[in-house]
């Protein structure tokens, strides 16, 4: 794509900026952005924000039509009249509206009212070199926090002179404020004083360049007099305020040009909009919008991907190894080379990210279970978290091995056990603890318990487990019927098991001592 040349950028920024009034001369010059038309058009919004119009007559004693179409209303349309002398200028207040003599204008809108005010000077209707009733107007919207956005007020020499051409404007995010808002209505018979709005709509092909001038297709735009298409965001990166649709929301890009090129044109309809509210966070600035090609192109050529070079070069999946048109490229990011993986990682011991999504060979999910051999010896990767943990390798890529690795328990380690005997005539047991760190579980395997005579008593032969509290383990025996009525030696074996399946054997055999019923030892 060949880029003749760009005619001119709109200044959209985190402070105000100046914006196209309109007047009989060129849309492209600000410095007729004061300059008096015969009709004004303006933006309102009460949604959690406060309005205000100011109009001023600054030659002739003028009556105005004031029409305010409430979008969020099915587009109902509120009017009156009113009058100015010569150099009179007076603020309307879009929640309290009342005329420049000081009355009620009849209008009580919704709270939450928004959508599009059109002042026209009575006398005078049309572009004509003589006209006498001329106006100039901006309007302000106050957010919750404070914050004032203010522009100039539409022209509608804007639309008369550029019928055919595209509607232009510049989004970005400056110092963390998002320019997000983009509010657009098409407009009926506006070389009238009855301008009309409900069911008119222009359709436009709308296309997104970012910074380098790069252009993104985005879905065709209906701007008209409904909630659903009267407001919208710019796309991911910039949001709308109030959570409307974006109008090249499958990009993700945060300063550029949207390109609104007319498909549909009907010579009765015209297209008012701005773009510019912040995203809710009380700093912001709005500005015009106007009909001018910026870009004058060639044919637009196929966008390829150029893998290595750091850019998204078709705006399609991502950038170099991300997108899938470089699967199986070979490119160099410093450090040497490595190939492309987009669909996953599988060069799992290459020492490089080949999926570029930030985890690399054994880190890298796409790695789970491959078998590699960094020159160690050969092991498995384990993305997931360690559980091999005396094979003496990194296997999920941390930099950290076996049991220094968080992944894995502590290592299975009996410290301490010792066993009690209580013989009464109602309680003959016994019973035995052992504190072992790292175990899943432990189970006492046998048990004899030998009597002064020398004869064992009550032999347990079969697994019973231990329960478990904390780090301790416990088991207890019931004895049955003694005779004789001395225990003279315990001799328990038992086992522990480890989270990976590794045994610790252990067994109690302590010197003989005696009980006599109704003793405890």
């Amino acid at each position: 794509m060949r880029y003749l040349f760009v005619i001119f950028f709109l200044c959209t920024f985190i402070f105000n900026t100046n914006a196209f009034a309109g007047s009989n001369g060129s849309p492209l010059s600000q410095l007729k952005t004061d300059n008096a038309t015969y009709q004004l058009y303006s933006f309102f919004d009460l949604r959690d924000r406060e309005s205000f119009i100011q109009v001023t007559s600054p030659n002739s004693q003028t009556t105005v039509h004031f029409q305010v179409f409430d979008v969020g209303n099915l587009c109902t349309e509120n009017n009156f009249f009113d009058t100015y002398t010569p150099n009179d200028t007076h603020v309307y207040n879009m929640r309290d509206i009342q005329t420049n003599n000081g009355n009620t204008s009849g209008i009580s809108l919704p709270e939450d009212a928004y959508g599009f005010v059109v002042v026209t000077a009575v006398p005078g209707i049309g572009l004509q070199a003589d006209q006498e009733a001329e106006i100039i107007g901006n309007f302000r919207i106050i957010d919750g926090s404070g914050y004032e956005y203010r522009t100039n007020s539409l022209g509608p020499d804007i639309f008369l002179e550029n019928e055919s051409g595209s509607y232009n404007f510049n989004f970005n995010q400056a110092e963390g404020v998002n320019s997000s808002d983009v509010i657009g209505i098409t407009l009926n018979n506006i070389t009238s004083g009855e301008v009309s709005a409900a069911g008119s709509s222009l359709l436009f092909n709308t296309t997104l360049y970012n910074d380098n001038e790069v252009p993104f297709s985005c879905s065709d735009t209906v701007f008209s007099c409904t909630a659903d298409t009267f407001e919208y965001g710019i796309n991911n990166a910039l949001p709308s305020s109030k959570n409307k649709a974006d109008v090249c929301g499958s990009n993700n890009i945060q300063e550029g040009i949207v390109v609104l090129d007319l498909i549909s044109n009907n010579s009765t309809e015209a297209f008012a909009g701005y773009v510019g509210l912040n995203n809710g966070n009380g700093r912001g600035s709005m500005d015009s919008m106007w009909t001018e090609n910026i870009f004058e192109t060639e044919p637009m050529e196929e966008l390829v991907e150029i893998c290595g070079d750091g850019i998204d070069n078709d705006g399609i999946n991502g950038t170099d190894c991300v997108d899938i048109a470089c699967d199986g490229s070979v490119i160099d990011t410093g450090g040497g080379p490595f190939m492309c993986e987009p669909t996953g990682e599988s060069s799992c011991e290459d020492g490089f990210d080949n999926d570029q999504n930030d985890f690399m060979d054994c880190a890298d999910l796409g790695c789970d279970g491959s078998i590699v051999n960094t020159g160690g010896g050969s092991f498995e990767c384990e993305p997931d978290g360690e559980t091999l943990c005396e094979d003496g390798f990194d296997n999920d890529g941390d930099d950290l091995i076996d049991t220094d690795d968080p992944d894995c328990p502590e290592p299975l380690m009996i410290n301490q056990q010792s066993f009690d005997v209580c013989i009464t005539n109602a309680d003959r047991t016994i019973t035995g603890s052992v504190m072992v760190s790292g175990a899943a579980s432990c189970t006492a395997s046998s048990a004899s318990f030998r009597s002064s005579g020398g004869v064992f008593i009550n032999n347990f032969i079969g697994d019973r487990p231990f329960s478990q509290n904390g780090d301790i383990w416990s088991i207890t025996y019931t004895l049955g019927s003694l005779s004789p009525t001395i225990v003279r030696q315990i001799s328990i074996t038992y086992s522990c098991t480890d989270f990976q399946g590794n045994t610790m054997n252990a067994g109690y055999n302590p010197q003989d001592f005696t009980v006599q019923i109704g003793e405890c030892n």
